[in-house]
């Protein structure tokens, strides 16, 4: 094409690609470094059959990964969907250096790896493991019911009714089930698992986990509209309608958070119920206190959303909350906060330091505890 008069790439893109967002593209495969290249009588070539195929092939794989994720194929298939982001990723990069021809069939083959891996994931949500050990840092053990010993947990190892898992000083771990929800355990923590779903995708059956002792985060990601899920305190008679709350258990008294939905809590014929940002104390024997506010987060003060570092050592702060005795860190590889780097529960001022950082992208997170011990 010819350009014409007050024409610009970004009209370009949208009268021939039919989105005006694909300009770079344009850009591109007639290799120009930027839109004030394009000036009227400025001659263009534009594969459009190859572009729309190549975007096409993009979104298909993209909402296929998605789908694969949802299914739990990060559990069930993860070298299928690994392979499958991998591929992805690959090809979003030829796209960019302008390779459309081979950036297109990374993206097909993308999207069969994510179709393998929601058939797999599919067929192994409904075989007889409960949930998997998906994360640990540290000296993480199992022990099964017909064993007396504990033995060193392996990383995805399956975990059936009656395994039961700790966590000993400085480490923690992540139970995974198969409807994605997950229980983070954290150190000198230990938890059985006392009953598993048919198929836990389908919510057809109650999974229970029973925290014997210490630290635990559970967050509930079921695929299903109703949540049937249910972590037991003994001493303790819950209902659960939340996806996202906390439990310590220790010092003879039970200690619960919760920060989303409600938790009705039943004990000594006293119930409570815990609503959004609330938390509880029950003695052993005795009865639940009246919910109390948790404390608000701090905001973050550095490092600033998506600044780049070119050391491996970074400061991190952040404000001081009144109420606070001391502060959480977590930092991650991942938005969800899957798989902790690092974790820190005692800070006692507002900042830390973090050495020996790898190159990536990190998220991280401070919640301030108040004087009972509630991280807010």
């Amino acid at each position: 094409i010819t350009v014409i008069e007050n024409e610009t790439i970004r009209k370009i893109a949208g009268k021939y690609l039919n989105d005006s967002n694909l300009w770079e593209d344009i850009l591109r495969v007639n290799n120009l470094t930027s839109p004030a290249d394009i000036k009227p009588g400025t001659k263009l070539f534009i594969p459009v059959a190859l572009i729309k195929e190549n975007q096409e092939s993009l979104n298909n794989a993209f909402t296929a990964i998605n789908e694969a994720s949802k299914a739990g194929a990060k559990l069930f298939a993860e070298s299928l969907i690994s392979k499958a982001s991998n591929l992805y990723e690959d090809a979003v990069k030829k796209r960019k250096e302008g390779k459309i021809e081979e950036s297109t069939k990374l993206a097909k083959s993308a999207k069969e790896n994510a179709d393998k891996a929601i058939i797999e994931s599919q067929n192994n949500s409904k075989t007889s493991g409960t949930a998997l050990l998906s994360f640990k840092k540290g000296n993480v053990e199992n022990r099964k019911p017909t064993e007396l010993v504990w033995n060193e947990a392996e990383l995805y190892a399956k975990l059936f009714e009656q395994y039961r898992t700790r966590t000993l000083s400085n480490s923690y771990a992540e139970i995974s089930f198969k409807d994605l929800s997950k229980i983070r355990l954290y150190e000198n923590s230990q938890a059985v698992i006392q009953s598993s779903r048919v198929d836990l995708l389908k919510n057809q059956k109650r999974a229970t986990v029973n925290l014997e002792k210490g630290e635990a985060y559970a967050l509930l990601l079921g695929n299903g509209k109703k949540k049937d899920f249910n972590l037991n305190i003994p001493g303790l008679d819950t209902k659960i309608n939340s996806k996202l709350f906390w439990v310590q258990k220790e010092n003879k008294e039970t200690k619960i958070a919760n920060y989303n939905g409600e938790i009705e809590v039943t004990a000594s014929d006293s119930m409570v119920v815990i609503g959004e940002n609330e938390g509880s104390v029950v003695p052993d024997g005795g009865v639940p206190s009246e919910p109390k506010s948790l404390l608000p987060a701090p905001a973050l003060r550095f490092p600033e959303l998506e600044k780049t570092f070119y050391v491996s050592s970074v400061n991190f702060n952040w404000d001081e909350i009144p109420g606070a005795v001391k502060y959480s860190f977590n930092i991650s590889g991942e938005r969800n906060f899957d798989n902790l780097i690092q974790s820190n529960n005692e800070l006692t001022n507002t900042e830390y330091k973090l050495d020996n950082l790898e190159p990536g992208i990190y998220y991280w997170r401070v919640a301030a505890v108040d004087q009972i011990g509630f991280p807010g």
